[in-house]
């Protein structure tokens, strides 16, 4: 995945209006964030694996997520999850909104 800069700026709006954008962020966040994590790098010392640390924090910086910089690890979170509620509820409402126009649009002929 590009990280969010590497993004053209003209396509960046996109993930402020799509749902899945939220809940990637919001999965990295919760899997990533201040946890230490063990790697094997290869060929450190006369080709064989060494172990390497690296810190959950520098692997989401790789990734420049969108609203790290408005607020804290926790607040994008819940604001995170929000948002996928709010999306669901608004595609839910729209969904029956629908429907329901459909269904009075339909006029069943009747037999003679």
């Amino acid at each position: 995945m590009p990280s969010y800069m590497s993004i053209p700026p003209i396509l960046r709006w996109l993930s402020w209006v799509t749902p899945v954008a939220y809940a990637f962020e919001g999965l990295m966040l919760n899997e990533f964030y201040n946890l230490p994590f063990e790697s094997d790098l290869m060929g450190a010392s006369s080709n064989k694996a060494a172990p390497i640390e690296i810190s959950g924090n520098t692997w989401l910086s790789g990734y420049d997520l969108p609203r790290s910089a408005f607020a804290s690890a926790t607040s994008i979170k819940v604001f995170d999850i929000f948002m996928v509620f709010l999306f669901a509820f608004v595609y839910d409402t729209l969904g029956k909104h629908c429907r329901r126009l459909r269904n009075s649009a339909i006029i069943i002929p009747s037999s003679t």
